[in-house]
């Protein structure tokens, strides 16, 4: 046994009890960043799409309170209206885990 070469029994399901421990833990984590990842990208694209829609808005039209739903991307429903002195656009959506968001943008109001 002195002059034994290579992987013993013991060795090695230590070595696959480690590498199974590790990946236990990264699976999940690399899962909820991947998940996260798309999240944030429909985030972007929501932020753009509110963006363009408010400014097109805030150039054409002096109706206030004003809402419009696109789907374009996913249901996003977009709201405008007067909140002090400023012109509020408001979009609100769900993402990938079903949790409500809403980002709004603000330009100022001259009647």
């Amino acid at each position: 046994m002195k002059k034994n070469e290579g992987f013993t029994m013991i060795e090695t399901i230590s070595a696959f009890s480690i590498l199974l421990v590790i990946t236990t833990f990264l699976l999940p984590i690399l899962t909820l960043v991947q998940s996260s990842q798309k999240d944030l990208s429909l985030e972007r694209k929501v932020h753009l799409l509110l963006h363009d829609e408010f400014y097109n808005y805030i150039q054409t039209s002096d109706e206030f309170p004003y809402f419009k739903s696109d789907t374009t991307i996913l249901p996003v429903r977009m709201s405008f209206q007067i909140e002090k002195g400023w012109i509020e656009g408001c979009a609100e959506w769900k993402n990938h885990h079903k949790r409500s968001k809403e980002f709004c943008l603000y330009a100022p109001y001259e009647e």
